[in-house]
């Protein structure tokens, strides 16, 4: 019985963990699936005439290739947004992004990632993209509470385009570490 509950707290040191490296822990559902989405606008490409729209950005396909049709995407534009409605508020644990990685990352830095209740994207801000040069990009959102997660390229004229965006919600645990853990049989 004391080697299992030596084996359950290891396993809620690890989950604790989860917030530090911002990534889901396991078992939490994406709440961006089950929300209804917009943008500022709509980009559709002049070689396939495909619609980029937002809901690209949660149909479950993270390939950051936008030629693989699974990115939703804004025409050039001041301040383009891009915006999750989840019917009510949760509280926000971690949200991640999979960005455009075939070319443009740079297009996403300063990129606003935020959290709250205003419908029209007016919420405190969770985290801004600093660094572009990966295919995904997490925010530890620390359990801010809203019913929309908004991501927006403040003051600039520019493309906003995503291949996938995650929310998950904040889950508490102990804080316990991986070192406290006493085993005995």
């Amino acid at each position: 019985m004391t080697m299992m509950w030596g084996i359950l707290l290891l396993s809620l040191g690890v989950e604790a963990a989860w917030s530090e490296r911002c990534t889901a822990p396991i078992g939490v559902r994406n709440l961006a699936k089950h929300g209804v989405v917009s943008q500022s606008s709509t980009y559709v490409d002049s070689v396939s005439a495909a619609h980029m729209g937002p809901e690209l950005a949660i149909d479950g396909n993270n390939d950051s290739k936008y030629s693989q049709g699974s990115c939703s995407h804004t025409k050039k534009e001041y301040e383009p947004w891009w915006s999750l409605d989840m019917k009510h508020s949760h509280r926000i644990g971690t949200v991640v992004l999979t960005i455009r990685t075939d070319c443009c990352q740079e297009r996403m830095l300063g990129a606003e990632v935020m959290v709250g209740d205003s419908p029209n994207g007016d919420n405190p801000v969770c985290g801004v993209v600093q660094d572009a040069s990966q295919e995904t990009i997490a925010f530890c959102c620390d359990g801010m509470v809203g019913r929309h997660v908004t991501v927006r390229i403040p003051r600039s004229e520019n493309h906003l385009t995503m291949c996938e965006v995650e929310v998950y919600e904040y889950v508490e645990t102990p804080d316990v570490r991986p070192e406290e853990v006493v085993w005995s049989e």
